[in-house]
């Protein structure tokens, strides 16, 4: 839940034109999403690379490996198509290797490009963008096209994981309650 309330904080920032505390933010924000992704590492089932390594392993060819691969990895994030998912980030999921690398990458792309806005006093607003589900389409303006573009680049990606290590999670949770504890 804290990621929610930093991120309506960054998005204030935002709109205030204070570019040093949407700096800031924006990284306890990108930094939020390094710790989720470190906690549930520890969890195999809360891995990605599980997730895609399992649909892998059920083809019997190269391509048909490579195929089940892009659909797992296609059906957790984009949800369709490559030109035109209607329903994106429907399967959402929160998994290790999924936030530390996709969303995060969204996110960082994201911010840079607001970051940019800022530094040369222009200007951004979504009203008025179409809409699918009560929320803006794939590809509704600039922005949002050229991060589909690195959504899908990133689902066709060869991905590399570290290898999978049973965590001691009681340090990793102790760690995080520390430094997020008193925020949730």
């Amino acid at each position: 839940d804290y990621a929610y309330f930093l991120y309506k904080d960054t998005a204030k920032a935002f709109y205030d034109r204070d570019a040093q505390k949407f700096d800031l933010l924006s990284g306890q924000f990108l930094q939020l999403l390094d710790d989720m992704d470190r906690l549930l590492s520890g969890r195999e089932e809360f891995r990605f690379d599980k997730w895609v390594s399992d649909a892998v392993r059920h083809g019997e060819t190269e391509a048909e490996k490579a195929l089940y691969g892009y659909n797992a990895a296609a059906l957790v994030t984009i949800w369709g198509k490559d030109d035109n998912p209607h329903i994106f980030d429907y399967s959402w999921r929160e998994w290790s290797g999924l936030i530390g690398q996709y969303y995060k990458m969204r996110w960082s792309f994201f911010f840079d490009k607001m970051k940019d806005i800022l530094e040369k006093d222009e200007e951004y607003s979504e009203d008025g963008l179409p809409l699918v589900y009560g929320r803006e389409t794939w590809r509704a303006n600039a922005l949002y096209n050229e991060m589909a573009d690195l959504e899908v680049e990133w689902i066709h990606s060869e991905k590399t994981f570290p290898p999978y290590e049973q965590a001691d999670q009681k340090t990793t949770v102790r760690e995080l309650l520390e430094q997020y504890g008193s925020r949730v």
